[in-house]
């Protein structure tokens, strides 16, 4: 199945009211369906903000950004203060600092 239908259908299920429906996208997302937790992200639900505060306490791995984006998206202001703590688990390369500065000044 094409990426962009599987995002379309990803979205259909997230959005409906149908019930267990969304509890079984977390589960893909979660299995490491990328797309799944792309629209899951986006899709800014504030009932996802336990899924993504669950992730967040698994390793540091590359989906971070995501779990991070989909926790802010779903809290808003109610999630500043479960990223702040995450601040020190966050590793900064400092290559991608230097050339950010180089590329603004």
């Amino acid at each position: 199945m094409q990426s962009s239908r599987r995002k379309e259908l990803a979205s259909a299920l997230v959005h409906c009211k149908a019930p267990g429906a969304l509890k079984a996208i977390e589960e893909i997302a979660e299995s490491g369906n990328r797309v799944v937790l792309d629209v899951l992200v986006q899709a800014s639900l504030p009932g996802t903000i336990e899924f993504f505060q669950r992730l967040l306490k698994r390793p540091a791995r590359k989906e971070w950004v995501q779990y991070i984006r989909g926790l802010a998206a779903a809290g808003g202001d109610r999630s500043i203060p479960l990223l702040l703590p995450l601040s020190n688990r966050v590793v900064c390369d400092p290559r991608r600092v230097e050339a950010s500065r180089v590329s603004s000044g």
